[in-house]
């Protein structure tokens, strides 16, 4: 109880300010927690809503912490190119410290990004590992957005499925 009293506090205490980072906390029905800094969401307007030029918003959320997940958003910073690859680099985004991996949580953090910069609504891309839930409250919340499914993910259940049907490795492989 004492660490969501100073997560709360925290996000009291520097609204408004400058470089606040926790931004909007919940009690009830379960402990939820919003962090980003203003300058992630004034990136990801520019980075992900131009016609012309956008990237894609990355959804995931993480296990295995305890009694949270972490669902991270990442977004490719357009301005900046790896000079070997030349791929834009991912830039973390938003973060949703929760207990519930429902529709209520996810919609919770894609309602509670757009409250804080509106342009956002006009996303044109995001994708996810595939959780329905997920796909649902983000898709609510950008309603121009392609949605889209994280290959490495996508790849992992073909290859899980393949599997459970007993497919030789050697027949798995060509289909992968």
């Amino acid at each position: 109880m004492y660490v969501l009293y100073s997560v709360m506090l925290e996000c009291k205490l520097t609204q408004g300010k400058d470089n606040a980072f926790v931004r909007d906390v919940k009690a009830a029905p379960s402990p939820q927690s919003i962090l980003f800094f203003d300058w992630q969401l004034r990136d990801m307007e520019r980075f992900l809503t131009d016609n012309h030029q956008f990237g894609v918003l990355t959804v995931d959320t993480t296990f295995n912490l305890g009694e949270f997940y972490v669902t991270i958003v990442t977004y490719p910073q357009l301005m900046l190119q790896d000079v070997g690859t030349g791929k834009h680099p991912a830039m973390v985004g938003p973060v949703l410290i929760h207990q519930q991996m429902d529709f209520p949580s996810f919609n919770y953090f894609a309602a509670t990004l757009i409250s804080h910069n509106k342009k956002l609504r006009n996303a044109l891309c995001f994708g996810t590992d595939g959780d329905k839930a997920l796909i649902e409250a983000f898709a609510h919340n950008f309603p121009y957005a392609l949605q889209l499914r994280c290959f490495i993910h996508f790849k992992k259940n073909v290859q899980e499925k393949l599997h459970s049907l007993c497919f030789p490795s050697s027949i798995s492989d060509q289909v992968l």
